[in-house]
């Protein structure tokens, strides 16, 4: 079964997430690597789904499948994304989900 990690929720969650890759900038049609460091703090098994929720126009084109980690366990979960076609010049902010 997968377990969502609700971000900024106030609930428990027995997995930390740090952002390996803190800010990027891209091009237009220009790819960028992000990655998310993710550790199961609990006592149990974890297992979840990382992915992006990006700006309109980008797109992720390599994204991790279901990451499992047992307790104590790490996984940097790498993420490829595009730029969109029209990129201004006003800075986004993509978050992460699981």
């Amino acid at each position: 079964m997968t377990e969502p990690l609700l971000l900024g929720t106030g609930y428990a969650q027995p997995l930390t997430v740090q952002a390996a890759t803190p800010s990027l900038e891209a091009l237009p049609r220009e790819t960028v690597n992000l990655a998310l460091q993710l550790e199961n703090t609990g006592d149990a098994p974890w297992r979840g789904l990382p992915e992006l929720r990006l700006p309109p126009g980008w797109r992720a084109v390599l994204e991790p499948g279901e990451v499992a980690l047992e307790s104590g366990e790490n996984y940097l979960a790498l993420f490829t994304v595009l730029g969109s076609v029209d990129n201004s010049s006003q800075p986004y902010e993509s978050r992460g989900e699981l």
